[in-house]
């Protein structure tokens, strides 16, 4: 173990660099909304393809599948994998339904979920990535399922005579938003469930009507819905509704909850701010299939697990160690009987500790826009998840992680992404 005095003098130095300010109220404005659109646009030919373009629409590139017609893609939940149904096998063997399938985003190994004589459509990957729940014909009407990609082994959430479809996992996972028109025949409105199946309750709007269309925020207490008098934000825990003048098809919302991208009739793309403003348009070259449907992912960093011993630092960036009290992202010290994190204020505003999070994947978690973020001596807690923005030239970077295993005197171990 070093010395105390080089430890000491350590400190000092980290101190310096990081101001006399132990914490900071952080307010901070991550980059604007990143990551990948995905969406079935017509090819030109009367089929539809697969769709990959970025939030800032600059960059379009298709996804190479042997299939004449696939829609409705879904992501999985590491950005890895494309969800989608389609009309026909990969050998161009024509069937008379849909069934749902499964590739890689690069357009390789792709695997066939469903199977028989019944329509699948309109899947939706689970937060935690083992479930795909969809819509299905086989009971005479459209009903919603899920199925475990472990096993294949299938469950039917909705029993009766209306038509039930089009469902999306909420970001906890907790939840299904779907569309019914159990009000009477064609008269849609949306509903919500538990993710067995059970607590199927509609939907009530006081400030609009024949709201059936919709997503969830990533706090999963409120939804975005497409309403006959346009779009509006819609709370589920409490009475609050907020009304946006946009009007426009299919909204999503952005992985960071700040931005919604929603088509128009003709199946072009644009995005807004959340409270309705600064509206353009993202994408021009590929009209959208419009009941296909858009969804959005956030960039995926490198997942990695990496042990950080008693006063090593870690570069993130470059996933590297760069030894005791280096130029990394934080340290590791072993001090007063605890293992703690210190932030480089060089580079990170600072930490913070959110918690243990239960079954929460990493990839469920979005950094908290106002939280105490601690340059010095935030704790290492077994299955505790911790949040590391970065500052200067890196702003809008965000390093989430998890304390996995630790022996506060030798190592901690974490998982991580950077993003």
């Amino acid at each position: 173990m070093k010395s105390y005095s080089k430890l000491l003098f350590s400190l000092i130095v980290l101190f310096l660099l990081t101001s006399s300010i132990k914490s900071e109220l952080l307010t901070m404005k991550l980059q604007d909304a990143k990551g990948e659109l995905l969406f079935a646009g017509n090819d030109g030919r009367g089929y539809y393809d697969i769709f990959i373009l970025s939030a800032d629409g600059v960059d379009l590139r298709k996804v190479k599948i042997n299939s004449l017609t696939h829609v409705h893609p879904s992501w999985s939940p590491d950005g890895t994998q494309i969800v989608f149904d389609a009309l026909y096998s990969k050998n161009y063997r024509r069937y008379d339904s849909n069934h749902i399938y499964v590739i890689d985003v690069e357009g390789k190994n792709i695997r066939q979920i469903t199977y028989g004589n019944s329509s699948e459509w309109l899947p939706d990957w689970s937060p935690d990535g083992k479930k795909i729940a969809y819509t299905s014909d086989r009971s005479g009407n459209s009903d919603i399922y899920i199925i475990n990609l472990s096993n294949l082994i299938e469950k039917k959430l909705t029993i009766n005579k209306a038509s039930d479809f089009n469902p999306k996992w909420s970001p906890d996972g907790k939840k299904i938003l779907f569309s019914s028109d159990r009000d009477g025949y064609l008269n849609f409105n949306l509903y919500i469930m538990n993710s067995d199946g059970s607590n199927q309750k509609k939907i009530i709007v006081d400030k609009a009507t024949n709201c059936n269309e919709g997503d969830w925020f990533p706090d999963s207490e409120k939804l975005i819905l497409k309403c006959d008098s346009g779009m509006i934000i819609k709370y589920i825990k409490t009475p609050k509704e907020i009304v946006l003048t946009a009007e426009g098809y299919n909204p999503i919302i952005s992985p960071d909850g700040d931005k919604v991208v929603f088509m128009d009739t003709e199946g072009y793309i644009f995005i807004m701010n959340v409270d309705g403003s600064n509206i353009s348009q993202i994408s021009s070259d590929v009209q959208v299939d419009f009941y296909s449907g858009l969804d959005w992912i956030r960039h995926i960093g490198e997942y990695k697990i990496v042990r950080l011993e008693n006063e090593d630092s870690y570069d993130f960036f470059n996933g590297g160690y760069v030894g005791f009290m280096g130029d990394g992202d934080f340290y590791y010290i072993f001090d007063e009987g605890k293992g703690i994190f210190w932030a480089n204020g060089s580079h990170q505003y600072g930490i913070t500790d959110l918690g243990n999070l239960g079954n929460k994947t990493l990839l469920q978690i979005n950094p908290p826009r106002n939280a105490r973020y601690d340059r010095f001596g935030v704790e290492a807690i077994v299955n505790h998840t911790y949040v590391s923005i970065a500052k200067e030239g890196d702003v809008g970077h965000f390093i989430i992680f998890r304390v996995t295993e630790l022996k506060p005197e030798q190592y901690v171990e974490i998982e991580y992404y950077y993003y």
